[in-house]
């Protein structure tokens, strides 16, 4: 799935597991909540294929309000420390994502 998002913040914890927030159009919401839980993730950005990270849709929240965004939230394990600290450096940015379900699960 490809869709275009907002990258908005990477947080790490103590362990360097990363959550990264995006936001997003209700529409690519949608499709994004059929990933929420138990479903591992493998998600790049458009023409940066080999920069795949894994993680899983930690939730997602719709906005009521017009000004505020729609969210979704990716963590990823301290293994994809490398990958989740150069994306953090697109904090802000406007960005094509792909999302697709690990094969490797």
């Amino acid at each position: 799935m490809k869709l275009q998002t907002q990258l908005l913040i990477v947080n790490k914890n103590k362990e360097q597991d990363a959550t990264i927030t995006f936001a997003c159009s209700l529409k690519d919401l949608q499709e994004i909540e059929k990933f929420v839980d138990e479903i591992r993730v493998v998600f790049w950005i458009t023409d940066a294929q080999e920069d795949k990270i894994i993680g899983e849709i930690a939730g997602t929240s719709i906005s009521a309000s017009a000004t505020d965004k729609h969210k979704f939230k990716i963590k990823a394990p301290s293994s994809e420390n490398i990958r989740t600290s150069q994306l953090s450096t697109l904090c802000g940015k406007e960005l094509e994502l792909n999302i697709e379900v690990d094969s490797d699960v």
